[in-house]
């Protein structure tokens, strides 16, 4: 089965057209010094209006994180309702099990 995610969403009318074209995961960036990250207020706030706008169905939110502490991770992925987290970081295994939500592991 292939999904498809699109990430680097940076407000909820993006994150609408994603949802609209077909996507089955949208992502969020919170990874430290990246282009398009987003701080904790920024996503909870754009996830808050998507939902507002669309509801509680629709694709998957996923936060992408990179060799942060699990206890950032696991506080953004609660603050934000957000459903996955993606680790693009060199996270070990014992780590994703530490994930409040189920984890999508980026291999490079």
């Amino acid at each position: 089965m292939i999904r498809l995610k699109i990430c680097g969403l940076r407000d909820p009318q993006s994150a609408i057209v994603a949802a609209d074209s077909g996507a089955d995961l949208l992502g969020f960036v919170f990874v430290p010094g990246v282009r398009r990250q987003l701080t904790l207020g920024q996503g909870r706030a754009i996830v808050a209006e998507y939902r507002r706008l669309r509801g509680p169905d629709g694709p998957g939110l996923v936060g992408l994180f990179a060799d942060q502490p699990v206890e950032r991770v696991n506080h953004i992925v609660r603050e934000c309702g957000l459903e996955f987290a993606q680790l693009c970081g060199d996270e070990a295994p014992e780590y994703w099990s530490c994930v409040a939500v189920p984890v999508i592991k980026q291999i490079r």
